[in-house]
């Protein structure tokens, strides 16, 4: 884990984690260049395969991250342990709603609204040539 105010490439500096998943962990950085928020995700570069995932990750999101609704890879780049893959932070999660703003935010109307978004950013990706 990186302590806050870790700074990473010159530029990005480490506010504090914001999870962590299969391949990785993700923080919330301030961009220095830009002096946005965004997302960075580090997956460590001495396992292979969570490399490699993360590889993968940041060619799909280059080549899908214009289709609205899926995250856009700004950045990536390594480290001597990591390899880093920088993204627009969002707001919150479905999870952190969910859990925070039980009724009335879930109502069946909400429910079926984020479904219907979701096919739609499915069918974009499907179509993307």
């Amino acid at each position: 884990m990186l302590r806050r105010g870790v700074i990473l490439q010159t530029r990005y500096r480490i506010r504090h984690e914001l999870g962590q998943g299969t391949f990785g962990t993700v923080y919330s950085v301030h961009d220095g260049f830009s002096g946005d928020y965004v997302a960075m995700k580090l997956v460590k570069k001495n396992d292979e395969e969570e490399l490699e995932s993360g590889l993968t990750e940041v060619k799909v999101l280059r080549e899908i991250g214009c289709i609205p609704g899926v995250p856009r890879c700004l950045h990536h780049f390594e480290t001597a342990s990591h390899l880093a893959i920088v993204t627009r932070q969002e707001l919150a999660t479905l999870d952190f709603l969910y859990k925070n703003n039980r009724p009335p935010w879930f109502q069946p109307k909400t429910i079926v609204a984020i479904g219907w978004n979701l096919v739609s950013i499915l069918e974009a990706v499907h179509n993307k040539k």
